[in-house]
């Protein structure tokens, strides 16, 4: 993509703008429609993407808040509560509060 196009697109488009970000967004779209798309116009297409991405993650009633590979801490809405787990020595172990 040309850097004409590419400012354009980054100028259009209302999300998140960090680079693993706009790559993982940009991914969802398919690559034949990227190129026949104006920059201005891939940019609305992001921005479509990203909201969908965060519109399905708030109506699923959970939300990770805190997560490394061995512990972390989601919200859960049905329950009202946060679940917490963290794995040592290979036993993962699981409450709330």
């Amino acid at each position: 993509m040309d850097s004409r196009k590419c400012c354009n697109m980054m100028a259009a488009y209302q999300g998140f703008a960090g680079h693993e970000t706009v790559r993982a967004v940009m991914a969802q779209v398919p690559g034949e429609l990227a190129s026949r798309l104006t920059g201005e116009e891939l940019g609305i297409v992001m921005t479509a993407v990203h909201k969908a991405y965060h519109a399905g993650r708030a109506s699923s009633g959970a939300d990770v808040y805190d997560a490394s590979p061995v512990d972390g801490a989601a919200w859960i809405d049905a329950i009202g509560r946060s679940v917490y787990w963290r794995e040592q020595e290979g036993r993962l172990t699981c409450w709330t509060s």
